[in-house]
């Protein structure tokens, strides 16, 4: 059997810069990955300014196109709005080539890498974890749960699922660059396009990635929502297309991050933002937290519950409290925000532009209560308090 400081499970962002940031300390490190590398990964594949100014290394051989503006529209009306900024707000990746990079920096920072190895069981010992996989066993000190909205290192290690989930559909269409021209500008959200929740539109070198997202508790056919959503945008309904669909935890885990010598990151924890559903940013902050607890601690189990909890606390935690707020809001009382999105809709898209692009946190933006006073009215801004 294999022995290892920390054993990292998924090698998505969160993962790969969880592994390669202890490596990079002296921790012997492995990075466990149930399908061969590279593997897709369904995703819009939007990269905010404020995730990628987190990573470990430059980026810029994935980076497909730099979009400095974002485009929004909200309502039945809809009402329309654009932010523009002098530096790219989104960098359109594919997961596929990212997740794969951040990978390999992984690897030259001392992990060792073990693809297409799947965790089939976990018992912890006597100051350590055992994981039975696919490829033999890993004893490990601890591990670190990087496997996504499914985590199944999260189900093994006795959490319940008190996460609340929302659905994506999305396709890709490749098209030629004159038919891209007409949205290759911009970002794109249509929260007009369906009721709770979006569609977004993002392009790429030279295809155009489309989907829809809901925030309901109910199941409602997204399928048809996408097609209807590309109608809308004058594409045709594209029955052609190949269709993924995908879970984004929207809410954390209430049972806390840390149980023994295992820790949560990214979407296995809950982490995505309510609002947006974006995940990306949190989770590559997540996998740096967890692993600064480790390393912080000294790896001590007695310590490491608390200190990550704190981290998580402030970095992200209140964060995805606020975002929370705001997303009730605008995907549960759609005559309110249609109402207030008239009055200071633009100043809400500009001040969450800012945060995508780390200027700002939500924390920030709304720390003067006559900021969401301003925006969201006085019964709003007391609901909040």
């Amino acid at each position: 059997m294999d022995t290892y400081d920390v054993a990292v499970v998924g090698a998505g962002p969160a993962g790969a810069v969880a592994a390669g940031f202890l490596a990079a300390e002296g921790a012997r490190v492995v990075l466990v990955e149930k399908s061969s590398l590279p593997r897709r990964k369904v995703c819009g594949g939007g990269l905010v300014r404020r995730a990628a100014a987190m990573l470990p290394t430059d980026i810029a051989t994935v980076v497909e196109r730099k979009c400095s503006r974002v485009e929004l529209t909200i309502g039945s009306r809809p009402l329309r709005f654009l932010a523009t900024r002098q530096e790219p707000v989104i960098l359109m990746v594919e997961r596929e080539r990212f997740d794969y990079l951040l990978v390999r920096k992984a690897r030259r920072q001392g992990a060792d890498i073990r693809s297409s190895c799947t965790v089939r069981g976990l018992r912890p010992g006597a100051g350590h974890v055992d994981l039975e996989t696919s490829r033999g066993g890993i004893r490990a000190g601890f591990v670190v749960a990087a496997d996504g909205a499914l985590s199944k290192v999260a189900g093994l290690a006795g959490w319940q699922d008190t996460r609340r989930m929302a659905v994506a559909v999305e396709c890709t269409l490749p098209m030629a660059a004159c038919r891209l021209k007409r949205f290759s500008h911009a970002a794109g959200f249509d929260f007009g396009a369906m009721p709770g929740g979006y569609g977004w539109r993002f392009p790429k070198k030279n295809r155009l990635g489309i989907g829809v997202v809901s925030m309901l508790p109910r199941p409602i056919n997204l399928k048809g929502t996408l097609r209807r959503y590309m109608e809308l945008l004058g594409l045709g309904n594209q029955e052609g297309c190949s269709l993924r669909a995908g879970l984004i935890p929207v809410s954390p885990r209430t049972d806390g991050f840390v149980k023994g010598r295992v820790l949560l990151t990214g979407d296995a924890a809950g982490l995505a933002d309510p609002l947006t559903a974006e995940g990306l940013s949190h989770a590559v902050s997540s996998g740096r937290l967890a692993a600064e607890a480790l390393l912080e601690t000294g790896f001590e189990p007695q310590h490491i519950r608390r200190i990550y909890h704190l981290k998580l606390k402030a970095r992200i935690l209140d964060e995805l409290k606020i975002a929370r707020f705001f997303a009730n809001l605008i995907f549960f009382h759609p005559r309110i925000t249609n109402m207030l999105f008239s009055l200071w809709g633009q100043d809400f898209v500009e001040g969450v532009t800012d945060i995508a692009c780390g200027r700002t946190t939500y924390r920030i933006l709304f720390r003067n209560p006559m900021n969401y006073i301003r925006l969201f009215g006085t019964r709003a801004a007391a609901n909040f308090r």
